[in-house]
């Protein structure tokens, strides 16, 4: 997945009046393990299944705990959004991506925070 740094100067060259500098204030750094999609990631006690869910940004992921069904999804999920306008790196992925999560049997959300029409971050049963 791609870093930060490169996804800023992205932005920035698509949007040039909403994000005026197109470098961020530090280098990017390179990753010592990257995943894609559909990757497990073994902790021994417990295995975690990457989801890629681009559309917010080109590198949104989730991860998934499929046995306790707890999806950590940061900001992959935007819910209604916030007062602000949402930016989305692709309106269409993004759709697909929900789309995708959709079909997903999850028990827990995690967020990477609250967004409308919910008030919390942490997400469970039917919200």
């Amino acid at each position: 997945m791609e870093d930060a740094g490169l996804i800023n100067r992205e932005l920035h060259e698509r949007f040039p009046s909403l994000y005026p500098e197109k470098k961020p204030d530090f280098e990017s750094v390179k990753a010592d393990v990257t995943f894609k999609d559909g990757d497990i990631i073994d902790l021994g006690w417990r295995q975690i299944r990457v989801l890629h869910a681009p559309g917010h940004s080109p590198c949104s992921s989730c991860l998934i705990d499929e046995e306790q069904g707890v999806y950590i999804s940061g900001d992959s999920i935007q819910g209604r959004g916030e007062r602000r306008p949402l930016l989305f790196y692709s309106p269409k992925e993004y759709v697909e991506s929900m789309r995708r999560l959709l079909k997903e049997p999850v028990k827990v959300l995690i967020t990477g925070h609250p967004f409308p029409p919910f008030n919390d971050a942490l997400l469970k049963g039917e919200n």
